[in-house]
């Protein structure tokens, strides 16, 4: 079960899903919740492929008419391959899939049919070094087995030995059949075979309410903390609150660049980020107001607190980032969708706070030569 759930993680992660979750129910169930799948048929099919790849050699010295009426000599077994013609192909495994590192789609440069193109490990490309460098002219079958079932998929000649690990499996259907078959190969096969009993359609009317509460909770935070700002710091908290809505704007920017799915965990980070980035310009303004309360002109007060409260902002940041990116690394699902939009918004924040504030301070008091006074 527990290698079933891997595999189909793979799998899913193959599927570009964002935020799938993945869980064991009761003893012989999974669930899997794949959120905006737009193609459910395509999502069972990939998921429910128990497709493992095994390489056999053909057995070309035994009569083949014999083998079709029902005489199979011993150590062989009789496949049809896909133009219909029978092949013996020894019951002998040369490799199979567990060797396999990576799989790609792409195209066979001589025939440009679809191919599949796939990595050994060190193992797996001594062994087919070896075959093939002692089976030279003889036929070599690959065989996709799904479900118990076989089918050889090409019976190439094996020309020379073939070394460095790298197989090409040509007599592919169409291009997606292509993508399909290297998605499960890199996945890997399932440890036992599934059925799906059970298949809900969610719409998004359900959680519609949920994101508009959560829209809403960004915006009426991000209004209680520029009221506050305002009030507190005057002009220089309309600048901070100006920064924070660049900083907002910058961080749906990247996400929307990132094509990421904003789900709840995602707005959570959004609040959680618009509530800690105003922290860079409460830094900055204190600083300001302690400059001039120790006699500083207005224009050195306001570039040494932008200059000091630089390393105090960076340090804070920075164990912050160190938190986001372990919950991306060790977390999963919602845990790592929030962690992105925190990283994100944390980058974007420390630089809202000190360029985009900087920039209008310097706008609005950097032209007056000598500044008597600065509402903060």
């Amino acid at each position: 079960m527990q290698q079933n759930i891997t595999t189909l993680r793979n799998r899913v992660n193959e599927l570009g899903v964002a935020e799938p979750i993945i869980q064991q129910q009761g003893v012989d169930r999974v669930v899997v919740q794949l959120p905006g799948v737009q193609d459910t048929a395509k999502a069972k099919e990939i998921l429910g492929r128990t497709a493992t790849l095994e390489i056999r050699l053909v057995d070309d010295e035994h009569d083949i008419t014999a083998a079709m009426q029902g005489q199979i000599p011993f150590g062989d077994d009789l496949y049809t391959d896909r133009s219909g013609q029978p092949l013996l192909v020894k019951k002998n495994v040369v490799l199979t899939g567990d060797y396999i590192t990576d799989a790609s789609p792409g195209f066979d440069q001589q025939s440009g049919q679809a191919a599949v193109h796939v990595n050994l490990d060190g193992r797996g490309a001594r062994i087919f070094a070896d075959v093939t460098r002692d089976n030279v002219g003889k036929r070599m079958a690959i065989l996709l087995i799904e479900k118990g079932k076989a089918e050889v998929i090409t019976a190439p000649v094996i020309r020379e030995e073939i070394g460095g690990g790298r197989v090409q499996i040509t007599g592919m259907d169409s291009t997606q059949e292509a993508s399909d078959v290297a998605l499960l190969l890199r996945a890997g096969a399932l440890a036992a075979p599934m059925n799906i009993v059970e298949e809900r359609t969610v719409g998004p009317s359900l959680g519609a309410d949920n994101i508009q509460k959560g829209f809403h909770s960004n915006l009426w935070g991000f209004a209680a903390v520029a009221l506050f700002m305002v009030i507190y710091y005057r002009v220089f908290g309309v600048f901070s609150t100006m920064a924070l809505a660049v900083n907002g704007l910058f961080l749906v920017a990247l996400l929307s660049m990132l094509q990421a799915t904003l789900t709840l965990p995602g707005l959570a980070g959004i609040a959680l980020t618009l509530g800690m980035a105003i922290d860079a310009n409460v830094l900055i303004n204190e600083r300001i107001r302690e400059e001039l309360r120790n006699g500083n002109s207005p224009q050195s007060a306001i570039h040494a607190g932008y200059d000091r409260a630089w390393g105090t902002i960076l340090d804070s940041n920075i164990t912050t980032l160190i938190a986001g990116v372990a919950l991306f690394w060790l977390g999963s699902g919602p845990v790592r969708g929030f962690a992105v939009v925190l990283c994100l918004g944390i980058l974007t924040s420390m630089f809202s706070a000190v360029t985009v504030s900087r920039a209008m301070v310097n706008l609005t008091y950097g032209r007056t030569a000598r500044l008597a006074k600065v509402s903060i």
